[in-house]
């Protein structure tokens, strides 16, 4: 994502996802229609290196846009309970970090 290569990383999305429990959570932290805005997500954790992952998904208007996951957990109070040490910008204006159960996942809005 750091490098803007999203074929791969929609790729690599796919591979993690087939190798987790469908009954495992993650956190979705965004949709995002562009490019800009994955690699500023990235940008947003600073120097580390966060768990994330992109999967795509089609917008009711017709547009491709990518779904921003972070990481995988055990339980869905696991997943709500990283909320808060997210990046501020994760949780301000509309953002809205919403856990998804991986057997649940959606690719249409």
């Amino acid at each position: 994502l750091r490098a803007q290569k999203i074929d791969l990383a929609v790729k690599q999305g796919e591979a993690y996802v087939a190798k987790l429990s469908k009954n495992q959570w993650t956190l979705r932290l965004e949709i995002a229609c562009q490019h800009e805005t994955m690699a500023k997500a990235v940008a947003f954790f600073g120097a580390t290196t966060p768990d994330l992952w992109i999967r795509p998904m089609n917008m009711k208007d017709g547009r491709g846009c990518y779904q921003v996951f972070l990481g995988h957990y055990p339980s869905r109070a696991a997943a709500e309970a990283v909320i808060p040490t997210l990046p501020a910008a994760f949780r301000a204006g509309g953002n809205r970090p919403k856990p998804f159960q991986i057997g649940e996942l959606v690719t249409r809005q």
